[in-house]
């Protein structure tokens, strides 16, 4: 089940984003007939790639909180279940779900705390620019480097290590 969650909720929409964004004339066209665009569903490509923009943050979401707390949430029966029922309900045209949850909740949070997020990504960026930063995590990592074990040249089991060890 776990497999297709996977290519519903991300191949499916992987595949939609390609052909937006490389045939944007012909996207529709390339589609199986059920998926197409219909009379009521966006008419324009820009329409389309608002679709598919809300439905990525939406994932994007969902997986990060996936993330954090999936081992517990995968202790739920149907868990699975329930979360391809979850994708194609955001991808679905008529209900328009990824829509719905991003203008809802994501969209609302972000405009809420959009001051201080926008200053931690500062403070990241500053941090990531400093030199003084990258010299200290080289050397952090030079040290973790020097303190793995240093191996003899022979692999396991080979004559000379089986002979080494019996002496």
């Amino acid at each position: 089940m776990e497999i297709l969650s996977t290519v519903i909720g991300a191949g499916y929409p992987i595949y939609r984003s390609y052909l937006l964004l490389e045939l944007p004339t012909k996207a529709n066209q390339l589609l199986p007939k059920a998926f197409q665009i219909r009379s009521n569903e966006p008419k324009s490509v820009d329409e389309e790639r608002r679709r598919l923009m809300a439905y990525w943050c939406v994932y994007g979401c969902v997986t990060s909180f996936e993330a954090l707390v999936g081992k517990y949430l995968r202790w739920f029966p149907f868990y699975s279940t329930a979360k391809v029922i979850l994708w194609i309900w955001l991808l679905n045209p008529k209900t328009r779900g990824s829509e719905y949850v991003y203008q809802s909740y994501i969209s609302t949070f972000l405009r809420e705390h959009k001051d201080t997020i926008q200053g931690c990504l500062e403070k990241l960026v500053q941090l990531s620019n400093s030199q003084q930063l990258l010299i200290s995590a080289w050397g952090f990592l030079r040290s973790m480097i020097d303190h793995f074990p240093k191996g003899n040249d022979m692999p396991p089991g080979s004559d000379k290590d089986v002979s080494k060890k019996s002496s």
